[in-house]
């Protein structure tokens, strides 16, 4: 669980494992929204420290691997607002470490910083025109991010992993950069230490944050340190605590420690201190330990107050049973109402023992009760154990009249201010009647009274649910002075406009070169993509998944990723795809039953894809030959594939890519869904077999080729009737793809083709409603057009048009030469290019236009009426989303409601080939990935068969 108070101390969020967010009022802890847009716990929330455009962000992280951005408004004086749904980023969903664990707001509240399981660190900017948009990407560790922390000033951030090292970032020149600290680092004259004190980190180290150089070593922890908390004002103060109990405030230039505190618990020895923070003006600070402590430390002896508070504080509703209503707010069970409308609780210990009166009256809202109003009701359970419970109602009803007269006697009362009044009736309600009312052995005279209830001990009256009761509801929280928080705006306000001076700064320099990129990044990968067309990045309009070059020149370099058919290969864990089988387009023993024909032409049935099953080999009499035996160890050894044991990393080859665990639904790239009509172009498809043979990801022939068994013209009408997976590596999508005239009939011929990702592969496969609305428009030589590059609109002027080849001359596949208005050429497809909208231009000549979703979905596929049920795709994915809630909230399937996580089981990632979970199902549902029903179904019952 973790909470956040905003800026202006009016509000307080809190994330928890229910994976709902809730707001509060923090003047009255009245509810004022509860948010439900994960699917996993939440890990982390906080509020951004500035308005942006006008709008207030709330921003949640979760173990589904999303970052909510939810937007709200609070004028003065009244209840904020908040959206219902957010602005949502789905990182990495995919199998492995998905989770996002922590974030962290700038300073200026311009850029958020967050971390994450699966080793990456990504940077949000925040005064973006469409909202957040995310401006960093990039695996900088080798295991969890668990920490991040921004810089007292300027655009700078560290990131801590468990890993061993942290990463000071800033913003240079275009890119972020860091350096690397790693905490195995020792002084040149550090003394030996012992080998358990290098395997915990028991130390704090001190370090230049520029040059990355270890400067000091501050010891006195006996045991792991877990917390480290910069001083707010003076930079030269820091704390420190962890599983030795102790919390340590140290004076880093000297190197000593300014105060030490030792958290001792009597009978249990030390308590190990979990958390602890600075209050905001640095003069106290709280911490919280093992043992549900809350420690508070400061300068002086404290209030007089806190000198009579006891040990233990409970309320005598802690622990009780709440209930949901359909909005998933809270309700007390027993009085069915809403936490904040029930009366101040009474103040008990760990047993439930209910504290005199004179400290009843520290708990807000009972300041001024008589002293019989703060001796509450006691029920004695079976085991003698005592509980406070709500009044017995009355025995008659009263009448409006006793109420008005009561109302204006205790209005005169409380008027009158007389505190000395108050005291006087607590004497006279002396110790020994609270002892008598209170205890479960205490005596009362006479016969039991109308309306008392055996085994409840009653006090003087029926007050606890009388409604006339004068509860003080007092703000408990009081909100910051106008000045002090005007000061503290200016301050805020002057950290943004800091922020954006320095990245307005660093963006108008030219980016830095790539040696200096690797020295002062560890060849961290990150990249603007705002800046793609601008630093020369070509194509990224068509291209799938943009993978690193690292992993291009890996895969360049990575000769045991060749296929091969041949017997040369000896190695026993090879794992290899076989040119054989890859070029097959016929349908094999191994394979007969993998595909699934899901078309509902021609009388065709719809089935989900099954499991491989064995062709019956016949018996034969004759003992199989030496030679025989040979060649088949052989090529079972070409088919085994090694798994790794215990927790070794999973090769990125071996990972799924972010092109098929894709969540949003875009132009382009494709992603290949059952049902698909596309248009299927040759030349494409050659251009990728070039690719993969002058990258040499695998060894092909033109066995391979669809056109070397069949006739295959320029561009060819089809439909997807086939999907599968097979893992090499690489990862290949399998496609079996269905022949159809211009009309949309089948033909009743099929082939197949195989394929993965590749950097710089334009697609060589677009739906036929994407390719018909292109032809349409009719472009022509002189045409005006922009087109969507990342997330920005790019303007240019058809020049000529022109095969790409001329063995093809008919054909559309690039065949407009391009000049963008940068100056640029380059070879475009009609289904490129987009009309320009005259009335969103870019400032400069060059420059672009950030893309407004609406845009986006101009571009997307718009459904059938008989794809979806009833022609209503918004209602159909809306009942599959709440049935799929429905099954996430069952024990059984917690295991499939977030993808597999590759580091604690590696194998899946060699053994599925197509992981899916009902998170990534849920998201595309709620996104409107699928483009009709069966696609759906296909992820849903097609892919469970191939999870094991």
């Amino acid at each position: 669980m973790d909470i956040a108070v905003n800026f202006n101390n009016t509000l307080l969020a809190a994330g928890s494992l229910d994976r709902i967010l809730r707001i509060w009022c923090f003047q009255t802890m009245s509810p004022i929204a509860v948010l439900c847009g994960h699917s996993g716990m939440v890990t982390s929330v906080n509020f951004c420290p500035i308005t942006c455009n006008g709008v207030n962000y709330l921003v949640s992280t979760s173990t589904d691997g999303s970052v909510a951005f939810w937007s709200y408004t609070q004028k003065s004086n009244e209840r904020a607002v908040f959206q219902p749904k957010p602005i949502q980023y789905h990182e990495k969903m995919r199998p492995g470490q998905a989770q996002m664990i922590c974030a962290s707001f700038s300073p200026g509240g311009t850029f958020m910083a967050a971390g994450s399981a699966d080793h990456h660190v990504r940077v949000y900017s925040m005064l973006e025109e469409e909202g957040p948009r995310r401006v960093l990407e990039v695996e900088a560790h080798t295991d969890t991010v668990d920490s991040i922390q921004w810089a007292h000033m300027g655009l700078k951030f560290i990131s801590g992993s468990k890993d061993g090292t942290a990463n000071v970032w800033h913003f240079e020149q275009q890119q972020w950069v860091h350096k690397r600290l790693s905490m195995n680092t020792k002084l040149s004259d550090d003394v030996k230490v012992d080998e358990d004190t290098i395997k915990k980190a028991k130390v704090t180290m001190v370090w230049n944050a520029k040059s990355g150089e270890l400067m000091k070593i501050l010891r006195g922890h006996k045991d792991e340190v877990f917390v480290l908390e910069a001083h707010p004002i003076d930079p030269q103060v820091i704390l420190s605590a962890g599983h030795d109990g102790q919390l340590i405030v140290w004076d880093v230039l000297n190197s000593e420690p300014i105060a030490c505190f030792q958290n001792f618990i009597e009978g249990q020895g030390n308590g190990a201190v979990f958390d602890a923070k600075w209050s905001p003006d640095g003069t106290m600070l709280a911490a919280t330990d093992s043992h549900g402590h809350l420690l508070m430390y400061g300068f002086g002896s404290g209030v007089e107050k806190l000198k009579i508070i006891p040990k233990e504080l409970f309320f005598h509703t802690d622990y009780r049973p709440l209930i949901r209503d359909s909005n998933n707010y809270v309700l007390d069970e027993q009085t069915q109402t809403a936490p904040h409308l029930m009366p101040p609780p009474f103040l008990v210990d760990v047993d439930g023992n209910p504290y005199p009166p004179s400290l009843q009256r520290l708990v807000p809202g009972r300041e001024n009760c008589r002293g019989e109003q703060l001796v509450p009701n006691i029920a004695v359970g079976v085991g003698g154990l005592q509980e406070v419970i709500e009044g017995i109602p009355d025995p008659e009803p009263r009448s409006n009249i006793d109420r008005l007269i009561e109302a204006l006697a205790q209005r005169q009362n409380l008027n009158t201010g007389d505190n000395e009044n108050i005291d006087d009736r607590e004497e006279n309600f002396n110790e020994s009647q609270i002892r008598q009312i209170t205890s479960p052995r205490g005596n009362r005279l006479g016969l039991r009274r109308v309306g008392d209830v055996e085994g409840v001990r009653q006090s003087s009256g029926n007050w606890q649910r009388d409604n006339t009761t004068p509860w003080n509801k007092p703000i408990l929280v009081p909100p910051i002075h106008e000045a002090i928080q005007q000061t503290q705006l200016e301050k805020l306000y002057s950290m943004a406009d800091m922020e954006i001076e320095i990245w307005k700064r660093e963006m108008k320099k030219r980016p830095l070169p790539p040696v200096k990129l690797v020295e002062a990044s560890d060849h961290a990968n990150n990249y603007l993509t705002n800046r793609k067309r601008k630093n020369g990045v070509r194509h990224g309009y068509r291209t799938r998944a943009a993978r690193d070059d690292e992993q291009n020149d890996d895969e360049n370099n990575s000769e045991n990723r060749e296929l091969s058919g041949t017997s040369e290969s000896s190695h026993s864990n090879d794992s290899s795809a076989h040119e054989e089988d890859l070029c097959s387009d016929t349908t094999t023993s191994d394979t007969s039953s993998e595909y699934s024909d899901w078309i509902a032409d021609h009388g065709l049935h719809l089935e989900p894809p099954t499991r491989s099953k064995r062709k019956p080999m016949n018996k034969r009499s004759v003992t199989p030959s030496t030679d025989l035996n040979k060649q088949r160890n052989q090529r079972l050894k070409k088919k085994l594939m090694t798994v790794p044991n215990g927790t070794a990393e999973v090769p990125d080859v071996f990972r799924p890519s972010e092109w098929l665990t894709e969540v949003i639904p875009r132009k382009a790239p494709y992603y290949p869904q059952i049902g698909d009509e596309v248009v299927y172009f040759r030349q494409g498809y050659n251009l990728y077999f070039d690719a993969v043979k002058n990258k040499k990801v695998y060894s092909l022939s033109t066995r391979c080729e669809p056109w070397s068994k069949m006739e295959i013209k320029a561009h060819e009408f089809v439909k997807v009737v086939g999907i599968k997976y097979e893992i090499r590596p690489p990862r290949l999508c399998c496609l079996k793809l269905a022949l159809m005239d211009e009309e949309g009939h089948l033909t009743g011929n099929t082939f197949t083709i195989k394929y993965h990702d590749m950097a710089d592969v334009l697609d060589f496969l677009v739906l036929r409603q994407t390719f018909e609305t292109a032809l349409n428009r009719n472009w022509s030589e002189g045409d005006r057009f922009r087109c969507m590059i990342d997330d920005g609109w790019w303007m240019g002027e058809i020049e000529s048009m022109e095969p790409l080849d001329e063995e093809f001359p008919e054909s559309y596949f690039m065949c407009f030469r391009v000049r963008w208005d940068n100056g640029e050429y380059e070879k475009m497809s009609p289904w490129d290019l987009e009309p320009i909208d005259a009335e969103r231009l870019p400032i400069e000549i060059g420059g672009a236009v950030p893309v407004l979703p609406e845009e986006i979905q101009n571009t997307l596929y718009q459904p059938q009426p008989d794809e979806w049920p009833m022609g209503d795709r918004e209602a159909t994915c809306r009942r599959i989303v709440r049935g799929i809630d429905q099954v996430m909230s069952l024990a059984i399937a917690e295991p499939f409601i977030t993808p597999v996580d590759l580091n604690i089981y590696p194998a899946y990632a060699f053994v599925v080939e197509y992981p899916i979970d009902l998170s990534t199902i849920k998201t595309r549902l709620e996104n409107h990935f699928y483009r009709r029903i069966i696609s759906a179904q296909f992820d849903r019952t097609g892919r469970s068969v191939r999870t094991p």
